[in-house]
């Protein structure tokens, strides 16, 4: 990312959509096709404190709003980082927030 940075200083990206780790993986569990699972998605996704994960997100947005251009959106799955007033320093501006709802046969395992 830091070559596009350096090679488009004005942003070349008109979208972006960013999927970033939820910090889920706590060692709790959840209930996923009618039985209960550990959330252990792997070491990417294990919080570090609320303050490390808000640092880890400013970053990573940061660093998206370089490549993109100046009207350009970023669209963010939902987790537990809500782009809000911690982001100010960022300019973010929430336009609207969306909410995929999934009907329960597209979340089994064997959908066809």
């Amino acid at each position: 990312m830091d070559s596009l940075i350096r090679k488009y200083p004005d942003g070349i990206f008109d979208m972006i959509f960013a999927d970033p780790p939820y910090f889920l993986s706590n060692g709790g569990i959840t209930c996923q096709s009618g039985k209960m699972v550990k959330v252990d998605k792997g070491q990417w996704d294990k919080s570090k404190g609320p303050e490390m994960n808000h640092e880890f997100n400013k970053e990573w947005l940061s660093r998206c709003q370089k490549v993109l251009k100046p009207n350009g959106t970023i669209w963010i799955g939902k987790s537990f980082f809500c782009p809000s007033e911690r982001s100010q320093p960022l300019s973010v501006t929430i336009c609207i927030i969306i909410l995929l709802l999934l009907p329960p046969e597209l979340l089994t395992e064997n959908n066809s």
